[in-house]
């Protein structure tokens, strides 16, 4: 699929109204590699107990990937670098931080997690799926985008216990992050694969920019993506604070 703008549109949707039955040629400049490799990359931040949180994100993207998903991965980041300046006495939970490969063309390190769910899921209190976390809004102003300097709302998924997801959006709330009245139905992006397998959360964006050569490091907000990183954060630490029964009955 590819986006037209607002004229080219109107000339195309003019040559259809007309039966004159318009033909778009697409060209694509693209060089093939063979014989390369992936992996996922993971580092573990230890607790007090071998009980895990794990924050999910994924390493590829279109174009400068700024908010797609260089977010989620400094978000993913910023975690990591919080937890481990924190005592170890002060982490009742193991938090292992995951580079994914990634899902736009195959999504191959999401594959190995689910085939590996047993193991690598075990014990597992908190899945955090870090991607998408913050790209200004952008409103239609006549027949032109205009960005804001404000993060765009967020589409946002939880899966677990009432008192989680209570948990969850209180959170979201306190921080003023910005989503849709109601809740996906089903986790998209890299959730949707494992989102069943412990209690479960996601934030994640899909702006006018998204995919496009638009998604540039200009288009980031550094308060929103602040807000996000700082939500996920206090969720972590109030999520400590509760029995993995607490957390999925």
């Amino acid at each position: 699929t590819f986006t037209l703008g607002y004229q080219d549109g109107a000339a195309v949707r003019g040559l259809i109204e007309k039966d004159a039955a318009p033909h778009i040629k697409v060209r694509s400049d693209i060089k093939m590699e063979a014989g390369q490799k992936t992996s996922l990359v993971w580092g573990v931040i230890p607790g007090m107990s071998d009980e895990k949180i794990i924050v999910n994100a994924h390493r590829d993207g279109y174009y400068a990937a700024a908010d797609d998903n260089g977010t989620g991965m400094a978000t993913a980041l910023g975690l990591a670098e919080y937890y481990a300046r924190i005592p170890r006495e002060q982490r009742p939970r193991t938090i292992v931080i995951v580079g994914n490969p990634g899902h736009h063309n195959t999504a191959v390190g999401s594959q190995w997690m689910v085939a590996h769910k047993d193991t690598f899921f075990a014990k597992t209190a908190l899945i955090i799926n870090s991607e998408h976390t913050a790209q200004v809004a952008v409103d239609l102003y006549g027949y032109k985008l205009v960005a804001t300097n404000m993060p765009g709302n967020f589409d946002w998924f939880v899966h677990g216990s009432e008192k989680f997801q209570h948990l969850v959006t209180a959170d979201w709330d306190r921080f003023g992050v910005s989503r849709y009245r109601e809740p996906t139905e089903r986790a998209n992006g890299d959730m949707g694969s494992f989102a069943g397998f412990g209690p479960s959360f996601q934030l994640i964006q899909a702006t006018p920019f998204y995919h496009s050569d638009k998604d540039t490091v200009e288009t980031i907000p550094p308060s929103g993506l602040a807000s996000v990183t700082r939500s996920y954060a206090r969720i972590i630490d109030d999520v400590n604070k509760l029995s993995r029964a607490d957390l999925t009955q």
